[in-house]
């Protein structure tokens, strides 16, 4: 008679919202995997804070293999000096593989550290000068454009870990629901603002 495995009482609880999709036969999590539908969710409800989980999660899978000593948090912090070499790095494996990869890692990387720094001058702008409080309202258009970029190599970096659909990391836990609903909520809260103010 065999053991029952036990449970850890300690573990975070799950919930699978997400349809049953099984990881492929020798899928691997050689960069940070992740489902379309999980990173768009994730993303926008974090108002693009989840990239620099992003960002963490791929340098500490290179960090073994990486020939100089990095440290994952700080490349993640300080994404804005790093993200090319991650996006290069990803596309020339991709290319090592014979895998598609049909984007620029320069221009990628250029556009998304663009997007980040403008939306945060116009952030600052609509907090700082009066009458100007709208430029809040087009946020969501930074955010759009910042995850394009992201989407196209994270669908690289899944064909690497030999997983097209992410179904390595395609479940939520409880932390990426409460994300998900507290953003959903922030995002009503705007449009609703949005309403009254016209």
């Amino acid at each position: 008679m065999s053991a029952e495995p036990e449970s850890n009482a300690y573990q975070p609880p799950t919930a699978d919202i997400s349809p049953a999709v099984e990881a492929p036969a020798g899928a691997t999590a050689e960069f940070y995997p992740s489902s379309g539908r999980k990173l768009a969710l994730l993303f926008f409800c974090s108002f693009g804070f989840y990239s620099f989980y992003w960002m963490y999660q791929n340098w500490k899978r290179l960090q073994p293999g990486w020939p100089a000593q990095i440290r994952p948090f700080w490349r993640a912090v300080f994404f804005i000096f790093f993200t090319h070499e991650l996006f290069r790095e990803i596309h020339r494996r991709a290319g090592a593989h014979n895998l598609p990869a049909d984007w620029n890692p320069e221009i990628l990387a250029t556009v998304f550290i663009l997007v980040e720094i403008f939306s945060r001058v116009v952030g600052r702008a609509s907090e700082r000068f009066e009458g100007y409080e709208w430029l809040s309202y087009i946020q969501i258009f930074f955010l759009a454009a910042q995850y394009f970029p992201l989407a196209a190599v994270q669908r690289t970096a899944n064909l690497l870990n030999n997983d097209p659909d992410g179904a390595l990391n395609a479940r939520y836990n409880l932390f990426n629901i409460l994300i998900i609903a507290l953003g959903a909520l922030l995002y009503l809260f705007a449009i609703l603002s949005i309403g009254i103010a016209f």
